[in-house]
Formats: structure tokens, C-alpha cells, sequence
């Protein structure tokens, strides 16, 4: 089974796909998809409520019809239900999480699936940096470690960084 890096991409686009499959309108419908509490799955599809609302339509009805219309593809990777006035929760299923894991066997593979994750976005990180004139104390360096380490992932991350 394959899964793609971004997980999180991947449904977004799962449930565009759904929205045109379903008779919705795509370009109007924003899934909104984010990381959800870990009570109610792995990620949760809000956008359901405002495009149902403007539209005067059941919320419920319309995610209904979302999962219904789910690329075959997903049903591999997570269980999606409806919860509440019209939530999309999405719970990713061990062996998916298995696999991903697996398809990451190597520096370079990680490499090559995290560097289109920011890429071509610009970061301005500006943190301390060391006082020639005054004594090094760890209130400088924890400043100066916790600035560099996000860098550093921005950077891996494929993002262009700007050190200030």
C-alpha cells in the first residue's frame, strides 16, 4: 500500500474530488481539513458547515454525501464517519500508519517526501545570536539552539530560510 507523505494532503484532496463526484460545487467547497482531537480520530473535515450553511442545505446530509463519494483509494488508509451537525472525522488505520512508516526506510526517502512539504515558501526566523561583549549564559544559548533547530527544520522541510 502506498501513502503518501502528507497524509493531511492527501484527504484534502480526497474530499475535493468527492465534493465534484457528489454534485457539489468543488470550487466553492473548502474541506478545511486539520489535525483533530484524538477522541474523535486523526483529522477532521470542518468546512462541510460553512458550505452547507450558505447554501441552506443539511450539513449532515452533504458529509453524507462526501463519504459517500470517497475515492476507493482512501478506504486503505482511514475510516471516515460523520459526527455532530456535519464533521467529517477521518481515524487512520494501523496498517496505513504501518506503511507509511515503512515507505520512510531511508534518509533519502524522507528527504524526498518532506522537501515538498514548504517548498517554495520563504521563513524570516530571526532568534538571538551570541554577544561577543557580554558572557555566554544559557538564557543565550537556549535562544540560540530553539532558533537553529527550527531553521534547520524549515530548511529539511524544503522551505527557503532567511537567518536573522
Amino acid at each position: 500500500m502506498h501513502v503518501s507523505f502528507d497524509i493531511a494532503a492527501a484527504l484534502d484532496a480526497a474530499l475535493r474530488v468527492a465534493a465534484q463526484t457528489a454534485g457539489l460545487e468543488a470550487l466553492a467547497f473548502n474541506p478545511e481539513l486539520r489535525a483533530a482531537d484524538p477522541r474523535h480520530g486523526d483529522f477532521q473535515a470542518n468546512g462541510v458547515l460553512g458550505y452547507a450553511k450558505a447554501r441552506k442545505l443539511n450539513p449532515r446530509a452533504v458529509a453524507d454525501q462526501l463519504i459517500g463519494a470517497l475515492p476507493a483509494d482512501i478506504s486503505p488508509l482511514c475510516t471516515a464517519t460523520v459526527a455532530g451537525p456535519g464533521f467529517i472525522n477521518f481515524a487512520l488505520k494501523p496498517a496505513a500508519l504501518l506503511a507509511w512508516i515503512q515507505q520512510q526506510d531511508s534518509v533519502e526517502r524522507l528527504k524526498t517526501g518532506a522537501a515538498g512539504l514548504y517548498h517554495g515558501q520563504r521563513y524570516v526566523v530571526d532568534f538571538s545570536s551570541p554577544n561577543t561583549a557580554k558572557q555566554l549564559h544559557v538564557g543565550h544559548v537556549r535562544g540560540m539552539v530553539i532558533g537553529e533547530a527550527i531553521c534547520r527544520l524549515l530548511a529539511f522541510c524544503g522551505a527557503e530560510v532567511i537567518r536573522d
